[in-house]
């Protein structure tokens, strides 16, 4: 039985020579601050190293335990009262030393990988009652899992998903269409984000037919990523060569609006995501059937970076008909840390109690602090605790909202946002150019909970934004701003226990304008993480001149714009992170490699004859690995 008191479970890594290199076999690094008493398990905060740090998708290691402890001794010095790692039971998933017993972190399982497993239990443990009384089945649909602990987690399933009847759980392989994106975004220089908005957002489209024959392309081995890639490039290899000849024949035409290559990667995307449905649903439908499940009865969760493909989430829930979905708003890495946490609990305890009541576990900020210190008073017009003045500002032109806590995982739900008036395809315009966007790239909405099925069809709750649906006929008209090409949008559901303090003000807005909906997009720059701070958010409002900022119910207008000499995001705190120069010229990309998958040699990267061991390993084996989708 585990004493009360404070956890902590890490999705990061240790160690001196990556931290010289930045770099790490771990990206999105995030930790999760628990509290224990009895059976209840308590998530106290979520951070997400790339919100503190500012190095997007946050993948540098520590030097050493002493730089992991000072980090965490910063984030817990901001509890109330504080406390520090002293006050720490136990510390999950991030080996601190190479003589560290691994069995501390988790139990050795023959078949399935840690990673997929912390994936799994974000879903299956979001909401303790529904696991030990309900049926519960989820899948991880990752691109890959890390070998920081299992350096054998190549001989390994990757993906897996889980059945559960009241705790019991039957596990089982499952192909990953996720490994096909992170191929696309390699070769055609898009992030996956971007690939899925130009699909629905050109035209053009591929006449040829590319299907998967008889699960020849199918990616549930580590082995198969070979062959998958393969497929993937020739169909990127076979758009990219279509001529304007081919038009009306292989392809239906080149979308004006869009460049050629931008016409063609839209193509390429529409391809791939239309197989990485099918895979989806077929093995949803295999699985159903041999397992005999009633999808009205059971509950269905996604987890691992592709569950933020909206359309996928979507589709399965309105063909099955699932009793509801599990999926958190960290379903990718992000969420690790998450997922680690809960699956160690589980094992070491006999009955778990816990929920995940919303996404707001992020750092917090202190208005009343803010406007005391007075450092950006020369830039402050008026700030009055009003939300008197928000429909009238929306109206105008885009606002920053920052309240209460951060959101946890990639998508701004509501605390960390810039939002804007869907009635005017030009605010859609603004925010993208605001953000140093393509400008086809969508932004997504807001809606009061309750006038959901009012606007949406075939629509259900979706408070992490992590659904598509299509706009009713008649309502198309008066939200073109949130529309895609295809007159769906990615939806966040919001009712007043989700976020008091925005509902009110969405109320507002929907008592003068009668539309319950409001465009949402987050708080950042180009290549920016989402902001942690009021002093970040008052530095992008300025730089992108935006006149109004909404902080936890002020409301403060901005002057003297042109006054602020900043032209970057404001430096985060990246100290810990700054890199150095080794020795012997091993270059990142060699060190990955022996790092990922030679780890078990032993070399060391400070001695001058095991440097030059890992730079032969590096030529005879990184063309291999590349092959095969897995880097270095």
């Amino acid at each position: 039985m585990l004493d009360d008191g404070f956890y902590i479970s890490a999705y990061a890594h240790v160690d001196k020579m990556s931290s010289e290199l930045r770099i790490t076999i771990r990206h999105d690094h995030c930790i999760a601050l628990w509290k224990k008493e009895e059976d209840r398990i308590e998530l106290l905060y979520y951070w997400e190293l790339e919100r503190i740090t500012g190095l997007k998708h946050h993948h540098i290691a520590f030097a050493d335990k002493k730089a992991f402890y000072e980090f965490l001794d910063m984030l817990l010095s901001k509890m109330n009262p504080p406390i520090s790692t002293k006050d720490i039971k136990k510390i999950i998933g991030t080996p601190l030393s190479p003589e560290d017993n691994l069995i501390d972190f988790y139990e050795e399982d023959p078949d399935y990988t840690y990673h997929a497993t912390a994936h799994l239990f974000t879903s299956l443990l979001m909401d303790s009652k529904k696991f030990y009384n309900e049926k519960i089945l989820t899948f991880c649909v990752d691109a890959g899992s890390d070998p920081l602990i299992e350096t054998n987690c190549d001989t390994k399933y990757n993906f897996y998903g889980i059945y559960s009847k009241k705790g019991q759980m039957q596990r089982f392989p499952i192909p990953s269409p996720g490994p096909y994106w992170v191929f696309m975004k390699n070769e055609l220089k898009y992030e996956e984000g971007s690939l899925m908005a130009l699909a629905t957002a050109s035209k053009s489209e591929s006449l040829e037919n590319f299907d998967i024959q008889e699960d020849e392309y199918l990616i549930i081995h580590e082995d198969d990523k070979r062959k998958a890639f393969s497929f993937v490039q020739g169909i990127i290899k076979r758009i990219l060569g279509y001529g304007e000849k081919d038009a009306g024949v292989l392809f239906n035409f080149y979308d004006s609006a869009f460049t050629e290559y931008e016409s063609k990667v839209s193509m390429i995307v529409k391809i791939i995501q239309r197989i990485s449905i099918e895979i989806v649903d077929k093995t949803v439908n295999k699985v159903v059937k041999e397992l005999e499940i009633l999808p009205q009865e059971t509950y269905f969760g996604l987890n691992g970076g592709y569950a933020l493909n909206c359309p996928t989430n979507t589709f399965i829930q309105n063909k099955y008909g699932f009793k509801g979905q599990l999926i958190a708003p960290c379903v990718n890495d992000s969420g690790q840390a998450l997922g680690m946490g809960l699956f160690y609990f589980y094992k070491h305890m006999p009955y778990v109690n816990f929920k995940l009541n919303h996404s707001y576990y992020g750092d917090g900020d202190d208005v009343e602090n803010f406007l005391h210190k007075g450092e950006f008073n020369a830039y402050i017009e008026s700030a009055d605790k009003t939300l008197s003045h928000f429909v009238e500002d929306i109206s105008c032109g885009p606002v920053v909202w920052f309240s209460g806590r951060g959101e946890m995982g990639p998508r701004a739900l509501g605390d960390r946002s810039i939002l804007a008036d869907p009635r005017f395809e030009l605010h859609r315009d603004k925010l993208n150019a605001v953000k140093g966007r393509q400008w086809w790239r969508p932004v997504a909405p807001i809606i009061l909970e309750e006038e959901l099925d009012n606007w949406y069809n075939d629509a259900f709750i979706s408070t992490y934004m992590l659904n598509i649906f299509t706009v009713k006929e008649d309502k198309k008209a008066d939200i073109p701003a949130v529309n895609h090409a295809d007159f769906t949008s990615r939806i966040q559901t919001l009712n007043k226990k989700d976020n008091e303090i925005l509902y009110r003000a969405m109320k507002n807005y929907y008592k003068v304008t009668g539309i319950p909906i409001i465009i949402n997009t987050s708080l950042n720059d180009k290549g920016e993480p989402i902001v942690n701070t009021i002093n970040e958010a008052f530095n992008f409002a300025l730089r992108k001149g935006l006149k109004v900022i909404y902080v936890d119910g002020y409301r403060i207008e901005l002057r003297n714009h042109d006054k602020y000499t900043f032209e970057q995001p404001l430096n985060r705190n990246d100290t810990l992170f700054a890199g150095t120069l080794n020795e012997y010229g091993l270059s990142a990309d060699e060190y990955t490699l022996y790092y990922k998958k030679f780890r078990h040699l032993k070399l060391d990267p400070y001695q001058a004859e095991d440097v030059k061991k890992i730079k032969i390993l590096y030529k005879k084996y990184s063309a291999l690995f590349r092959m095969r989708g897995g880097g270095p």
